[in-house]
């Protein structure tokens, strides 16, 4: 007679289920104190990582319910950071470094040609490049820095037909001409402003320190990393590219020059100071 101790045990779908949840749970408590938040920095692939923390690949791992730049909640946000908010709802703030310069002429196409979800900037045409606006931003020009950089939410709104150039946006009074918030100060902002708030150089070496995952061009780059960082396996051949920049073929591989690059240094050394520290210093890619 067969021992009850050697007898093969066989688990029914159900059991298996349970089973693997609680590995699951047992192994994100391990990496992590809290589950992470994915909170959306402008122009850093967050479009497309919403997309799929909505369909639910990454429950248990991420919660679907992100964080990002809405015009009701950025002016707030920005004073006391990603990290911050994530901490309060009970989470662990997850975010996107992107290279500050590749960052900066990414949203400066944004801002002179729109996207597929949203129109440019009417101003975007008095500049003929990312360097133009940069190196008026050093040099002071109320226009660039008061009208552009640090813009209030309230005045970036343009008005678009939005039947004819943007069927995609959903109108909030019927079709036609209407205005719409496209938060280009959002997309100015600097990063650690966003993940820190104004107490940025304390809050990001406190004890819960976000996860954060440097950004790549290619998405199977991006994709690993991020499993590796949260343990979403899914991620890893789930990114598509969501809200992409509409930059004209002669501008595809525009990059800023070293000069543009030191100005932008010490405009943003924030930003430049976290990249290298947990990006290597590497130039994305």
């Amino acid at each position: 007679m067969t021992s009850s101790l050697t007898r093969p045990v066989f688990l029914s779908l159900g059991d298996e289920q349970a089973i693997g949840n609680v590995a699951h749970a047992i192994v994100r408590k391990l990496m992590y104190d809290a589950p992470l938040q994915f909170v959306h920095v402008p122009k850093t692939a967050g479009s497309s990582i919403r997309g799929v923390l909505e369909s639910g690949v990454c429950d248990g791992w991420i919660t679907r319910d992100t964080l990002y730049h809405s015009p009701a909640d950025a002016p707030s946000l920005l004073r006391t950071g990603f990290v911050h908010e994530t901490t309060v709802r009970g989470y662990r703030a997850l975010a996107i470094l992107r290279e500050p310069a590749d960052r900066f002429v990414s949203t400066f196409h944004f801002f002179k040609h729109g996207s597929d979800q949203f129109p440019p900037s009417p101003d975007g045409g008095k500049f003929a490049n990312a360097s133009a606006l940069l190196r008026a931003w050093a040099a002071g020009e109320p226009s660039v820095v008061d009208g552009v950089i640090n813009c209030t939410h309230d005045a970036s709104r343009v008005s678009v037909n939005t039947t004819r150039d943007y069927p995609a946006l959903e109108p909030s009074q019927g079709s036609g001409v209407q205005l719409v918030p496209t938060v280009y100060a959002s997309h100015w902002a600097a990063q650690a402003l966003w993940i820190g708030g104004t107490d940025h150089e304390s809050v990001l070496r406190t004890e819960k320190k976000p996860v954060l995952a440097c950004y790549s061009h290619d998405p199977r780059v991006l994709g690993a990393e991020l499993a590796g960082k949260t343990g979403c396996d899914a991620l890893r051949t789930h990114l598509p590219h969501r809200n992409k920049s509409r930059r004209p073929s002669q501008f595809a591989r525009e990059s800023l020059s070293e000069e543009d690059r030191a100005l932008l240094r010490v405009l943003r050394r924030a930003d430049f100071e976290l990249w290298d520290e947990h990006c290597g210093g590497a130039r994305g890619g």
